[in-house]
């Protein structure tokens, strides 16, 4: 996790301490010792610091004359609102640019000192961006496709889908919803990008808008951006399609068991174990990383509701499905 910066904060702390409908614009320097970059966030009325808040990650476009982390915050604070959503923008900087290994940088150390600021529940998080925002997006949001859920890129300012071939893999399971308009060259922009997705496993839905061209002043546009994000919000990963159920490996035991608090995992090697639980609906119940050692390693899960659960456990390039049955005590 990338060093917090002393001045933002403290300054922070002190904001997220009172609860409920704040704008926050502020700054730190990035790379440390180089210019300050802005980042800009809004705290919803149902922010509750007691608890995990759902978090989206805005990416501005690319119009020094209309658009910058601020103006991009507050075209979406009535979406944010709406959805109970803890918004953060990060500022393109001087060019007005989200592009680039240092906009990829610096978006990681925000994201990082969001989750010490805010209660942020970690699994959900959500990206949306319009534009080059969106096209930053897709990027950003694959090579970093643990920290998110779910994305919506409107209006992708796309020439060539190739640009993520080298981590178009990790969008398998993830959320999009794709707004676009039929206008804004969809034949490169919106359908070659769709396919890639979908065809490395993601979840996809999305909306061509008929008559429009490359704008975010669509006509409807909150109640589209509301349906958007019930899809990326609810949408879950059939993942017994995708994988096949292998009775080598890894194993979880015992099963039946009465309390999920005392599975244990025994994985053949050592290995950074990554564990995503699916409910009987196939609604995601929980997420963790698990460091494990050839012999047997307990999960110290929290306790789950009786019921049929999917375990999908991921370690490099394997990935085993295991059907556990929680059973009352």
């Amino acid at each position: 996790m990338k060093k917090l910066f002393p001045l933002a904060l403290i300054l922070l702390t002190f904001l997220s301490d009172s609860v409920g409908q704040q704008t926050v614009d502020l700054s730190f320097q990035f790379p440390p010792g180089g210019s300050f970059r802005k980042y800009h966030i809004y705290i919803p009325s149902s922010y509750n610091q007691g608890s995990a808040n759902k978090m989206m990650v805005g990416f501005h476009p690319f119009n020094t004359s209309r658009w910058d982390g601020e103006s991009w915050r507050d075209s979406l604070i009535t979406f944010a609102e709406f959805k109970g959503l803890l918004l953060v923008c990060p500022d393109g900087g001087t060019d007005g640019k989200l592009e680039g290994q240092v906009d990829l940088d610096f978006t990681s150390a925000l994201m990082d000192s969001m989750l010490s600021w805010y209660n942020v529940d970690p699994y959900q998080v959500f990206g949306i961006g319009f534009s080059i925002g969106a096209k930053f997006m897709y990027e950003y949001g694959l090579k970093n496709s643990e920290r998110f859920k779910g994305f919506i890129p409107v209006g992708a300012a796309i020439d060539d889908p190739g640009f993520v071939n080298d981590v178009i893999s990790k969008a398998k399971c993830k959320n999009y919803f794709l707004v676009h308009g039929e206008k804004d060259n969809p034949n490169t922009r919106y359908y070659p990008i769709k396919s890639a997705i979908q065809n490395a496993g993601a979840n996809v839905d999305g909306i061509l808008m008929a008559g429009i061209g490359h704008t975010f002043d669509f006509q409807n546009r909150n109640q589209i951006l509301y349906m958007a994000f019930n899809y990326i919000d609810t949408a879950s990963c059939d993942y017994t399609a995708l994988l096949q159920y292998h009775e080598s490996g890894p194993k979880l035991f015992p099963n039946p068991v009465s309390d999920a608090r005392k599975l244990i995992i025994h994985w053949p090697d050592k290995a950074i174990i990554e564990l995503i639980i699916f409910d009987g609906f196939g609604r995601r119940a929980g997420q963790m990383r698990i460091e494990s050692t050839s012999a047997n390693t307990p999960l110290s899960l929290p306790n789950l509701a009786p019921g049929m659960y999917q375990f999908l456990m991921r370690s490099g390039n394997e990935s085993y499905l295991r059907r556990i049955v929680i059973v009352n005590k």
